[in-house]
């Protein structure tokens, strides 16, 4: 996606990423990579329940950095929901870096 460098792993994302791979290969499983990404299920009490989910970025210097998270909050809500069916009740957005790609001042 445009102006999106990369999912970052958040605070605790070595050691997720880490349990998670050796999970994904005691089952016998291809591990994914997921870095930056989390679901969870949303509160089943609310009006319409579905999934959260949470996703950490690095982003380029050279774009507004409101207008990628709203592409990207839209572009995941649209993602999932198609190919699970699964409603998407919010998209939580972290940017954790911001990136100057070579821009000379």
């Amino acid at each position: 996606m445009p102006g999106v460098v990369r999912t970052q792993p958040g605070l605790g994302g070595p050691a997720a990423s880490i349990v998670r791979t050796a999970r994904q290969r005691i089952q016998g499983l291809q591990p994914t990579p997921a870095d930056g990404v989390r679901i969870f299920v949303a509160d089943p009490d609310a009006d319409r329940a579905g999934v959260r989910v949470e996703v950490d970025i690095a982003v380029s210097g050279q774009d507004q950095a409101a207008a990628i998270a709203q592409a990207v909050q839209r572009t995941v809500t649209r993602a999932v929901e198609a190919a699970t069916g699964v409603h998407v009740a919010s998209v939580w957005l972290t940017i954790l870096d911001i990136e100057d790609l070579g821009v000379q001042g």
